[in-house]
């Protein structure tokens, strides 16, 4: 659900320039999350294409990739949502590290160490979960837009 095609978001903005000025709070893109953070973030090229990146928790790993587009019946957004570059390469080097260590961990057979190993192997994969079903990026954006 995380990685959407083909989105088409009507807006409430009157004119391409408007949107570009108020559907983002900050120019650039983010890399890393922020619990408190709800803002987001947006490049804009020439032909109204159109990156937007947040850094709330949920949505730092995804950014919108499109552009702005009027019709007669309004502005739209429509684009894809998609993963960045690094974050897969992030979260799966996590799990394999985690791993390694919980195996390590493991293998002292002492009680509380095996506890923490299997800890160490099964936590991390939330991460892979969480990239998986996270659809706070969109949620964000027909907030902000709609």
């Amino acid at each position: 659900m995380a990685m959407r095609e083909n989105i088409k978001i009507k807006t409430k903005y009157k004119s391409i320039l408007e949107c570009e000025q108020s559907c983002v709070d900050g120019i650039g893109r983010k890399i890393v999350a922020k619990s408190w953070s709800k803002k987001l973030y947006g490049i804009f090229e020439d032909g109204h294409r159109v990156v937007i990146s947040s850094d709330a928790k949920g949505a730092a790993l995804f950014e919108f990739e499109g552009r702005i587009v009027a019709r007669e019946d309004g502005i739209y957004l429509e684009g894809d949502i998609r993963e960045k570059s690094y974050s897969k390469g992030l979260v799966y080097g996590s799990v394999a590290f985690s791993l390694i260590l919980g195996f390590a961990m493991m293998s002292t057979f002492n009680p509380v160490f095996v506890f923490m190993g299997v800890m160490f192997m099964v936590i991390p994969w939330t991460n892979v979960i969480y990239m998986r079903k996270s659809d706070v990026l969109y949620q964000m954006l027909v907030k902000r837009v709609s």
